[in-house]
C-alpha cells in the first residue's frame, strides 16, 4: 500500500523525475547481493514469488567519488572519477562486471531480461555521498515510479498557445496545490490555452489509484475564438490522449 501511494505521488509531480526505493546499501556489489537476499527484497520476481515471470533489468549509474591523496608537495590533491547519468550511461563493461559480482541473487531470477521496457527496474548507484546510507559508496535500489513528462504540454510543443502561457511545471503544482483528484471537476476560470487543465486531465488520465467515477474540465475563456482558437485547444488534448474539457465558455468570469 506504501508503495502504492509513493508511486501515485510520483506520477503527478512535476518536480520528480524518477522514483526508487532503496534496497541495500554496501562498498561491494557482493555485499549488496547478500544484504538483498537476506531481506527478501527480490523473492517476488523469483521462481514461486508473486511476479515470477515478470521482466527485470539491471542499470548502472555512477556519480562519481572524489579521491583525496597529497602530492609531492604534501598538498591535498582531489581527483574527481567520471560522472555518468541520465544523458551518459555507465560503460557497458563496468555494467557487466557489477552484474557478475552479483551472480547469487540475479540467477534467482526468474523472469526474462528486458533491457527496453522490463517490467522490473533494477538499478546500482555508485558513488553517492548521503547521510541516509552512512559511509557506503553503492546503494541497490528499485525504481518505483516516473514522474510526469512536462516537456510533452511545454508551449513550443502545443497547437494552441497564448502570449502568456503558464509553464506546465507551475500547472502541475496548480493541480497538486489544490489536491486534486481524478474524480474531481476542474473548472479553470482564465483558460488561455488551458494548460492547468492539460495537467488536470494527465494526472486523472495516468492515476495509479482505481476510481469509481471519472471526472472533467471546464474552461472560461473571455478572448474570441479568433484570438484562442477552441478547435486548437481541444486537439491539444486529443493528440495527447488526454479527455478534452467538457465545454470551453466564451465569456469573462469577472
Amino acid at each position: 500500500a506504501l508503495n502504492q501511494i509513493l508511486q501515485y505521488t510520483i506520477q503527478r509531480c512535476s518536480l520528480v523525475r524518477n522514483g526508487f526505493l532503496l534496497v541495500a546499501s554496501g562498498n561491494s556489489y557482493e555485499e549488496l547481493a547478500v544484504k538483498a537476499m537476506d531481506y527478501g527484497s527480490f523473492n517476488d520476481i523469483m521462481e514461486g514469488g508473486s511476479n515470477q515471470d515478470a521482466t527485470w533489468s539491471i542499470r548502472l549509474r555512477r556519480y562519481g567519488l572524489e579521491d583525496e591523496s597529497l602530492n609531492q608537495d604534501g598538498k591535498k590533491r582531489v581527483t574527481k572519477q567520471a560522472r555518468y547519468g541520465k544523458n551518459v550511461r555507465s560503460p557497458l563493461t563496468d555494467e557487466r562486471n557489477a552484474i557478475f559480482a552479483m551472480k547469487d541473487m540475479v540467477e534467482l531470477f526468474h523472469g526474462r531480461v528486458n533491457l527496453s521496457k522490463p517490467d522490473c527496474k533494477i538499478y546500482l548507484f555508485d558513488g553517492l555521498k548521503s547521510a541516509m546510507v552512512d559511509d557506503s559508496t553503492k546503494c541497490l535500489a528499485r525504481a518505483i515510479g516516473k514522474g510526469p513528462k512536462v516537456s510533452i504540454y511545454a508551449p513550443k510543443t502545443r497547437i494552441c498557445v497564448t502570449t502568456t502561457p503558464l509553464c506546465p511545471i507551475a500547472a502541475f503544482t496548480l493541480c497538486n496545490v489544490a489536491q486534486l483528484r481524478p474524480h474531481f471537476t476542474v473548472l479553470d476560470p482564465f483558460a488561455g490555452s488551458c494548460a492547468s487543465l492539460l495537467a488536470a486531465a494527465h494526472i486523472a488520465t495516468n492515476s495509479a489509484r482505481p476510481i469509481k467515477s471519472q471526472g472533467g474540465t471546464v474552461s472560461i475563456e473571455v478572448a474570441h475564438n479568433g484570438l484562442v482558437n477552441r478547435d486548437d485547444i481541444v486537439r491539444d488534448f486529443e493528440t495527447r490522449s488526454l479527455d478534452p474539457p467538457l465545454d470551453i465558455i466564451h465569456g469573462d468570469c469577472m
